[in-house]
């Protein structure tokens, strides 16, 4: 688990996420001049956390690079499965 934190860190996920974050404000303030539903969808869409901290392609990167950074570690990634 460690290893797949530090993997994001290494694969700079948070400085992507930085972008989107940024993306998403600019969205907001678009969608506050917009129609009633289109505020109140993404207001409840970032409320209850239906915007992921990293998407399927960054947590799969992180995977793959915290499994190598396990066995550089000298530690067996056949027993990641069973965290």
């Amino acid at each position: 688990i460690l290893c797949h934190a530090a993997a994001h860190a290494l694969a700079r996920h948070h400085g992507e996420k930085t972008s989107r974050d940024v993306l998403m404000e600019v969205g907001s303030m678009g969608v506050t001049f917009g129609p009633n539903l289109a505020r109140h969808a993404y207001g409840l869409g970032t409320r209850l956390g239906m915007i992921p901290l990293f998407d399927q392609a960054q947590e799969s990167e992180a995977d793959a690079l915290g499994l190598l950074l396990v066995a550089k570690a000298g530690y067996n990634p056949q027993t990641a499965s069973e965290v």
